[in-house]
């Protein structure tokens, strides 16, 4: 089963986002719009290892990788990281059948530190990981937007909602 099938707009999303994300520059990365606010590269990143770690590790079995800030010097970089990780999630999601959605998994999945009552089914992982690609990308594209940035992405929602008036 393709997550596509499920989630077809998914692909789509994903790689709004890395359009988004592969235009920006070091600057662009790392600016704030005030003190002590997370940049873009920190959105970004945190999205790289949400993925990692819901979909690869906890779905898929794969040791977990967090992603080093100085491992991604520019958009590019953080673009190849995005589309190497949803290689590795697709990879983990395309054998599973429909039923599988209902499989339970240990939430987190250091046995140790596991409690029945935070366990997942690997559907509502998938939703999660969507879910937290939706909103980077809707920060990353709204930052830019108000700093008066060009690029893919950049006020998409807003152009869509004004073809519809």
């Amino acid at each position: 089963m393709r997550v596509d099938d499920l989630y077809p707009f998914w692909d789509a999303v994903h790689e709004d986002f890395v359009d988004t994300v592969s235009f920006l520059t070091t600057d662009k990365l790392d600016a704030r719009p005030f003190d002590k606010a997370v940049t873009i590269r920190q959105i970004i990143l945190r999205f790289i290892e949400a993925e990692r770690y819901w979909l690869a590790h906890v779905v898929g079995g794969y040791v977990y990788e967090r992603p080093r800030a100085d491992s991604f010097p520019d958009g590019h970089a953080l673009a190849e990281a995005s589309r190497a990780t949803r290689y590795i999630s697709s990879r983990v999601l395309d054998p599973l059948s429909q039923g599988s959605l209902r499989a339970v998994r240990r939430v987190p999945a250091d046995m140790k530190l596991n409690h029945p009552e935070s366990n997942m089914t690997i559907g509502w992982i998938i939703w999660h990981v969507m879910e937290e690609e939706i909103k980077a990308w809707g920060q990353v594209s709204m930052r830019l937007e108000e700093a008066g940035q060009e690029g893919p992405g950049v006020g998409r929602l807003r152009k869509r909602e004004d073809h519809r008036n």
